[in-house]
């Protein structure tokens, strides 16, 4: 009977653990795509860097990188599919990896630095990639030896967009990275506290 009562309390543990994993992976999601179209008035000017920064040093890559496959799926329903459906599902889920492991156990100045440097780094990536892109598409309507000029006018001609990416990503992660990840693992902690604390409940 004891071993029953064990199963059921055990099948009870995971499927709240299972339940909450798949609410928290949905609200980080959510934020992703309220707050880049919150943001969507200025050009360029994003805190999905950030925020994937934070959820992968708060949370763990475990929670990170399905939030980012989630937030390009929702994105991609709304505006529907075009060239840069491969760039964003390329993009974020790689960020929030490099995040995961360049970022977790940094603290301090080191850890604002660190997470401003790749924000930059990646931003500036961005317009590269999107130039890319852009290539791959119109290989086949433009001759072999004009794919170089295309590339670097497309690049050129969406330079000054990608500076601004850059400055928002490294001013962002510059003042809120740090007392984001705080609130974040205070948060985690608050929800695994919650989650002991009805395992070692009796059951009814």
């Amino acid at each position: 009977m004891k071993t029953d009562k064990g199963k059921t309390k055990g099948k009870k543990t995971k499927s709240v653990q299972g339940a909450r994993y798949v609410t928290t992976v949905a609200v980080m999601a959510g934020l992703l795509v309220a707050l880049k179209f919150a943001l969507s008035f200025l050009p360029n000017v994003e805190v999905v860097t950030l925020l994937i920064a934070v959820f992968s040093v708060a949370w763990g890559i475990r929670y990170s990188l399905p939030a980012t496959v989630v937030f390009c799926l929702v994105e991609m329903a709304i505006y529907g599919v075009a060239g840069w459906v491969l760039l964003y599902f390329i993009y974020w889920p790689s960020l929030a990896v490099i995040f995961f492991f360049l970022l977790r156990g940094k603290t301090g100045v080191m850890a604002i630095v660190l997470g401003a440097v790749v924000g930059g780094v990646f931003s500036m990536i961005f317009g590269v990639l999107s130039a890319s892109v852009e290539i791959l598409l119109v290989v086949g309507n433009v001759a072999y030896d004009k794919l170089g000029t295309f590339f670097v006018s497309y690049y050129v001609k969406g330079l000054w967009f990608d500076l601004v990416h850059v400055v928002s990503v490294v001013a962002s992660m510059l003042v809120l990275y740090l007392p984001l990840v705080k609130v974040g693992c205070r948060v985690r902690d608050s929800l695994e506290r919650s989650t002991q604390g009805e395992e070692e409940s009796p059951s009814s």
